[in-house]
This record gives C-alpha cells, sequence and structure tokens, in this order.
C-alpha cells in the first residue's frame, strides 16, 4: 500500500512539474520539494535496505559533497572568519551591509531556493533508484523475455534524452527549470538503476509509459495553444509573449520534449526489433498483422513520437533541435551496431526512414 502511494506521488509530481509552468515560481518547487520528501520517506518505510545499497554507490558521496558545499553559504559566519576566507566579500559587506553575522553567500535567500530544489532533485532520483531496486531473493514477476529484451532500447532512450539535454545545456542551460531537472534525474535513475534483471520491471515500465503518454499530451497542447493563443497560457493564465506549451520560454519547452520524445523514439525501435511481423508468412499474414494489439502499440508509440519530435522543431530552439538531432545520431549508433551483431540492418533502415518520414510530414503540416 505503501510502495502504491509513492509510486502516485511520484507521477503527480511528474505531472505537475510541467503544467506549473516549468515550477520556476517558489511554490510550485515547494510543493514538488514536498511530494517527493513524503515519497522518499514511504518508500524507506517499506526498503530501508535499499538506501544503504544507494550508499554503497559514488553518486551518493559525490551530491553529499555538494549539498554540503551548498548548505555551507549560507551559514552565518563571524566578520573575522569571512575576512580570512574572502578579503574581497568582506570589503563589500563593510560597503552595502555590514551586520554581526555575514554569510559566503551574497543573497542567502536566492541559496536556500537554490538548495531546496537541489534536494527536490536529489529525491526524485534517490526515490526512483530505490523504487527499482528488489531483494534478490524476493520471486521476480512472470515477465517475457521479449518485454527484458525491449527494456534495454528504453534504458539506452533514457541515458539518450539525458545526453540531449546535456548537449542543450552546452548552448542554453535547462537543467535550472525544476519541471526539466526533475525529468532529467528521473530518467537518469531509470537508465542507470535498471541495471540486473533484479529491478522491479513493472515499476520501470510503468514509469516509461507514463512519460512517454504525459509528454504527448503536453506536445499535443503546445501545438493546439500555439494556433488559438489569447496571450495567456492555458488561455485563461499567465501571460507570456510568446510560449510554447506550459513553458514561458521555448528553449525550456524543447528541453522538456527532449527527453520524452527520447523514450518515444526508443519505444518505437523497441517495438520493431522485436515484432511478429517479419516472422509472418505471406503478403496477407503480414497484412492481418496490422490489426493486432502489437501493431495498434508500435503504431501508436510511431504517431506519438513523430508529434513530439515536429514540437521542438516548431519551438524554433536551435539549441534544442541540434541536441535532439545529435543526441538520436548516438542512440541510433548504438542501435545500428546491435542490428549489425543479430543480422537486422534491414529493420534499421526501415525504422529510420519511417520516423524521418513521419516527422517530416507533421513538421511540413504543422509549418
Amino acid at each position: 500500500m505503501m510502495l502504491f502511494l509513492a509510486d502516485g506521488l511520484l507521477l503527480l509530481g511528474l505531472l505537475l512539474a510541467p503544467l506549473l509552468y516549468g515550477s520556476v515560481h517558489f511554490l510550485s518547487l515547494l510543493a514538488l520539494a514536498l511530494l517527493s520528501l513524503v515519497s522518499f520517506n514511504l518508500i524507506f518505510i517499506v526498503r530501508p535496505w535499499a538506501l544503504k545499497h544507494f550508499f554503497s554507490s559514488s553518486w551518493a558521496w559525490l551530491g553529499l559533497f555538494i549539498l554540503i558545499i551548498a548548505l555551507s553559504q549560507i551559514i552565518p559566519c563571524s566578520p573575522e572568519l569571512i575576512q580570512r576566507i574572502s578579503p574581497a566579500l568582506f570589503d563589500f559587506y563593510l560597503k552595502y551591509r555590514a551586520g554581526p553575522a555575514m554569510t559566503l553567500s551574497i543573497y542567502p535567500w536566492d541559496t536556500i531556493v537554490a538548495v531546496i530544489q537541489y534536494l527536490t532533485y536529489g529525491f526524485f532520483f534517490v526515490s526512483i533508484l530505490m523504487r527499482l531496486q528488489r531483494i534478490p531473493s524476493d520471486c521476480l514477476e512472470e515477465v517475457h523475455q521479449i518485454s527484458w529484451n525491449k527494456s534495454e532500447y528504453l534504458k539506452l532512450g533514457c541515458l539518450t534524452g539525458v545526453l540531449s539535454i546535456l548537449f542543450h545545456s552546452i548552448y542554453d542551460f535547462n537543467l535550472h527549470i525544476p519541471a526539466n531537472g526533475i525529468y532529467f534525474v528521473v530518467l537518469l535513475a531509470l537508465g542507470i538503476g535498471a541495471n540486473a534483471k533484479a529491478y522491479d520491471h513493472m515499476f520501470f515500465r510503468r514509469m516509461v509509459e507514463f512519460i512517454i503518454m504525459f509528454g504527448f499530451l503536453i506536445s499535443l497542447f503546445a501545438i493546439i495553444q500555439k494556433f488559438s493563443y489569447n496571450g495567456h497560457i492555458f488561455w485563461f493564465g499567465m501571460k507570456a509573449q510568446a510560449p510554447v506549451g506550459p513553458y514561458l520560454n521555448y528553449d525550456h519547452f524543447a528541453g522538456f520534449m527532449e527527453l520524452c520524445s527520447a523514450l518515444a523514439v526508443s519505444m518505437v525501435v523497441a517495438g520493431v526489433f522485436h515484432t511478429s511481423f517479419f516472422h509472418r508468412r505471406g503478403f496477407v499474414e503480414k497484412l492481418f498483422w496490422f490489426s493486432t494489439s502489437e501493431a495498434n502499440k508500435t503504431l501508436r508509440y510511431l504517431a506519438m513520437a513523430a508529434v513530439m519530435i515536429s514540437t521542438i522543431f516548431i519551438s524554433t530552439s536551435r539549441g534544442g533541435i541540434m541536441s535532439f538531432l545529435l543526441s538520436q545520431i548516438f542512440f541510433f549508433s548504438v542501435v545500428l551496431w546491435a542490428a549489425g551483431r543479430a543480422r537486422k540492418q534491414g529493420r534499421f533502415i526501415g525504422i529510420v526512414t519511417t520516423i524521418i518520414l513521419f516527422v517530416s510530414v507533421m513538421v511540413v503540416w504543422l509549418g
């Protein structure tokens, strides 16, 4: 019951983060911080051993080191200590606002907000990692081998989305937007946490499918709002000059969509590489494949991926477009290597051609 509630809070956080204008305002960030904290505690109550396993990794100690550095900036210090640490900062305080206690941060409140934001990212990251872990002695749920194989492509898709926004941050920093930062750490945790068959496969697939579906809905909203914009986001919310979707800035929307669309593309690739279409004999049997649930699912994710990718282009974010293309080159390079080993180069060419065709049609139509 507690894990179910924790999962619900994590999904609620992923739902609210983009909708609250990217959660750039303090109250939105505070709500996400509370959701992440409560979900972390619920998971910890059920799986306290998972946190011990987390602290055996270098990620935990790196995160704690950064947190200590940030907290040291807001601890009140005596003027003498400030003078020893930073004479220039001491002179600044004497000139503008001398007092009995000083901090290394000139703007302590902004540093406190940054610490809250950092902890929110951390709680989401740790919660996903803890949730993915399972006791080795537990009986794993019955999952078909093909589903395990498909998840390998999805993990690569998670890391591709992370790589894309890192590329984008070279041109226009994105991770200071709480919604994008949260999705970044969630995809990173999904990509590195599901590293063995002992992970919670059902939770992993549930999170991936939610991110794809929600990203698709946000992309649809962005398209509709683009052609019916009345000066207010959501047609009655905040005023903005040229927003895309719920984001005030087109670059930040592109960063969010890079994360979601990378997962959608990986879902399409996973579906095509492990489809029964190529095992059917005869034209009629192959034609009947399009009436199966497998075909419907693959085509549905293909349409979602095409719509999401097209919104990156209509956002006119040069950094977003270039970053997405660079990360997809990396993704399909790995897929091509895997296809070569499995002698499925024909499927690879078909996937790339189909995705490019669908995206081109969407971009031209929307343009």
